[in-house]
């Protein structure tokens, strides 16, 4: 109830379908999703693999609000969301629930964080983020990842989270990305990138 709660107040949607959390033998969740994973979410469904070693309540609390926020946004948008927004907005709220805050990202993300986007500067455009997270090197994956997580505190920070519901909603009525951002930002992706580069730059 915790995780339903403060994924649908923060997204303001209220799914009006069963969602369905399946539990599969480790070995038999990796015969039906072949990439490693802590989980997935296909349409309304989210699976988890169950295995030993997951480190704490927190952790799995994390792990079932990321999946969760994928398939309200699924519900949301017709499954129309960027991949950026998408998996940012997952983190958002995997954070939240696993750390209590949604500026405490993953330990294991500090050290690439720090070095790329931090020392080096090394940003990311988030039209990029599709070919990074499906074809590209781990470390390409991780910065994607994590590229998308703080593009999404960006929204959260200049605009509030209530930018959340506005772009999904735009989405889900069928407007494109650009479309969706000048409705909930007054910018359109171009413009965002480069405010988002910006507030990189401040962090």
């Amino acid at each position: 109830d915790e995780i339903f709660f403060q994924v649908t107040d923060s997204l303001q949607f209220n799914p009006d379908v069963k969602i369905n959390v399946v539990f599969f033998l480790t070995e038999e969740y990796y015969k039906i999703n072949k990439d490693w994973s802590a989980g997935a979410a296909q349409g309304i469904q989210i699976m988890i693999p169950l295995k030993s070693g997951y480190k704490s309540q927190e952790y799995v609390k994390g792990l079932l609000a990321h999946e969760f926020t994928h398939t309200i946004i699924h519900l949301k948008t017709n499954n129309r969301c960027p991949l950026w927004l998408n998996e940012g907005l997952a983190q958002y709220q995997e954070f939240t629930a696993a750390n209590g805050s949604p500026e405490e990202m993953r330990y294991d993300f500090q050290s690439a964080y720090q070095n790329e986007f931090v020392e080096n500067q090394n940003f990311m455009n988030l039209r990029d983020v599709p070919s990074y997270m499906q074809g590209g090197s781990r470390n390409q994956v991780t910065k994607a990842y994590i590229a998308s997580y703080l593009a999404v505190r960006c929204l959260a920070d200049f605009y509030g989270e209530s930018s959340f519901d506005t772009l999904l909603s735009a989405l889900g009525q069928g407007k494109s990305v650009d479309e969706a951002m000048v409705e909930a930002t007054g910018k359109d992706m171009n413009d965002f990138q480069s405010e988002f580069e910006e507030w990189l730059r401040n962090l």
